[in-house]
């Protein structure tokens, strides 16, 4: 499991979203940094590291996979993530310490990043909200975003669960058709709202996969429309 897969499990057994880890940080730290973390875009300097433990309440250990049963032989596991953290006037000096010649680290094969619009202040899961209200760039590998995607939207609220947590961000494409069944985005007068649609006739209902949550049945006087269709989520 590489360092951004052990920052995200343990991000999400914290039950903490990417924003609500980075408003945790003493350091000026964006959610986009916490996604570049998640998805090996980046990594976290050792500081970062080392105030993320109590955080997330984890022990240093196990973002090194270091097992104190075998620290005989993985003492030196932190030294060398601290060393491949590191800038490289920081390396060049380590090396010249232990007197071994600095060696240029192979580049890493290049990963495609699509910037996508995510919506911050979203159609939630629970209750609805205003759907346009706030938005950021974030980039994300090429192979995680839908091609079909135009944006993606963060859930706020549980009425998707289990099929979408609250925090997760879903996937849109623009649409305004949807088969019946289908989860999809839609506006009703000025709130956005995640949902399951249902029509039959005239009749439009709502559903939510949580059975705490009752269907939404579209009025008449509702100004109503279909924002698009949910082709993923994570």
């Amino acid at each position: 499991m590489s360092l951004g897969q052990k920052i995200k499990q343990a991000r999400k057994k914290a039950g903490l979203t990417q924003q609500e880890l980075a408003q945790s940080l003493s350091s000026s730290i964006r959610n986009t940094a916490i996604s570049s973390w998640e998805n090996d875009i980046s990594k976290p300097d050792v500081d970062s590291l080392e105030e993320l433990c109590p955080i997330l309440n984890v022990h240093p250990n196990y973002f090194f996979d270091f097992d104190g049963s075998n620290a005989k032989t993985e003492w030196h596991k932190p030294l060398v993530e601290a060393y491949q953290v590191a800038e490289k006037p920081f390396q060049e000096a380590a090396c010249a310490v232990l007197r071994i010649p600095y060696v240029e680290p192979e580049a890493e094969p290049e990963v495609e990043i699509v910037d996508m619009i995510v919506y911050s202040c979203s159609a939630a899961a629970g209750n609805p909200l205003y759907a346009e209200d706030d938005y950021e760039r974030i980039p994300f590998p090429a192979d995680e975003v839908p091609r079909e995607a135009d944006f993606g939207i963060r859930i706020r609220g549980d009425s998707m669960e289990p099929t979408i947590e609250d925090g997760s961000i879903v996937w849109v494409h623009k649409t305004n058709e949807l088969f019946n069944r289908q989860i999809g985005i839609f506006m009703i007068d000025d709130e956005a709202a995640c949902k399951r649609f249902f029509s039959s006739g005239k009749a439009i209902v709502l559903e939510s996969d949580n059975d705490a949550y009752d269907p939404i049945v579209i009025q008449e006087h509702q100004a109503f429309r279909i924002v698009g269709r949910v082709l993923d989520y994570k």
